[in-house]
Parts: C-alpha cells; sequence; structure tokens
C-alpha cells in the first residue's frame, strides 16, 4: 500500500518520520551568517541630474533624504510654475531659482552630509 499523505520539503513530518534532507541552499542563514546590510551612499552625479532635471520640484532634496527642504522645493516649485501663466513670470521664480543655483555650488557638501547622517543610521531631516 502506498502512502498518499504529502510530504513536508523540509523539517520532519507530524508523524515523527524523518523526513526528507533539506538542500544547503534553501536554508536560511542565521543572524550570524547574514552578511552585514549597509544603507547605499549618495552619489553626486545622481544628485547633480536630478538637480538639472527636478531641481525646481526638490528632487534632488528627496533624494539626499532633506524631504523637509525638499517638501518646500515642491510646494514652491508647484505654485510658481501655477501662477506663471496668470502673470508674465511669476514672483515665485525668482527666489527658486536663486536655490537651485546655491544648490549647485552646494550640492557635493550635501552630498557628503547626507552620506555621513546615512551611515550614522540618523533618519532624514524633517
Amino acid at each position: 500500500m502506498v502512502d498518499a499523505r504529502p510530504v513536508p520539503l523540509w523539517g520532519t513530518p507530524a508523524d515523527g518520520s524523518p523526513g526528507p534532507e533539506v538542500p544547503s541552499w534553501t536554508t536560511p542563514a542565521g543572524p550570524a551568517q547574514q552578511p552585514e546590510r549597509r544603507p547605499r551612499s549618495r552619489n553626486l552625479l545622481l544628485a547633480y541630474a536630478l538637480l538639472v532635471v527636478l531641481g525646481t520640484f526638490g528632487g534632488h532634496k528627496f533624494y539626499l533624504r532633506n524631504n523637509g527642504q525638499g517638501g518646500f522645493y515642491l510646494a514652491l516649485g508647484l505654485s510658481a510654475w501655477a501662477t506663471s501663466r496668470l502673470f508674465y513670470a511669476s514672483p515665485l521664480l525668482v527666489p527658486l531659482w536663486l536655490l537651485v543655483l546655491v544648490d549647485l555650488a552646494t550640492l557635493p557638501a550635501q552630498v557628503r552630509r547626507s552620506n555621513r547622517r546615512i551611515w550614522a543610521g540618523l533618519p532624514g531631516v524633517f
């Protein structure tokens, strides 16, 4: 007579018989065996690319985990571009572009500061 009960893939069956051998590649690594997970550092080139493409909407600030400043850029950028149709040029665009110009000069220091904060395990600034 053939036993029709399903055999578990690993571990011992409910009846206490030894069960199949567990392949080594399916065994989860314990806490001591898991590789150390380090946070990824921020890349200066990618930060500059985000500044050029999404600078008026704070894309580079969100990338650097400066979420409060990114939200400010986003709100200012959306309101500036929304009101630029009403006026010939929105007066909100001037301070926004000045902030982007300042970020062009100070972005390497901002990336270094963000990487130090990431490696220290601190959350983003809100």
